[in-house]
């Protein structure tokens, strides 16, 4: 399994405050990391994209929050974890 957390971030970055759902966020990255001879699985980048937010919506200053929207997250910029993690990009 690839780590995709620095395509999760990067689009969660351009989707800005309004954030994705989950499962937009798993389409996009599966066509980031597709090329015509080398297709990644939707299912496991979903479950990939799942965890990570899971991971990262926890604790005092989480790197993702929830917005208004049911299953929508984008990037807590108040956070330093996000901003350390966003520095990497």
């Amino acid at each position: 399994m690839k780590n995709y957390d620095k395509d999760i971030l990067s689009i969660l970055l351009k989707a800005g405050r309004n954030g994705l759902q989950v499962k937009k966020i798993a389409l996009h990255v599966c066509n980031i990391n597709s090329t015509l001879f080398d297709a990644v699985d939707p299912e496991e980048t979903y479950k990939y994209v799942r965890n990570f937010v899971r991971r990262n919506t926890k604790g005092r200053s989480p790197v993702l929050k929830a917005t208004d929207r049911w299953g929508c997250y984008r990037l807590n910029m108040r956070s330093e974890k996000t901003k350390k993690m966003l520095e990497q990009l």
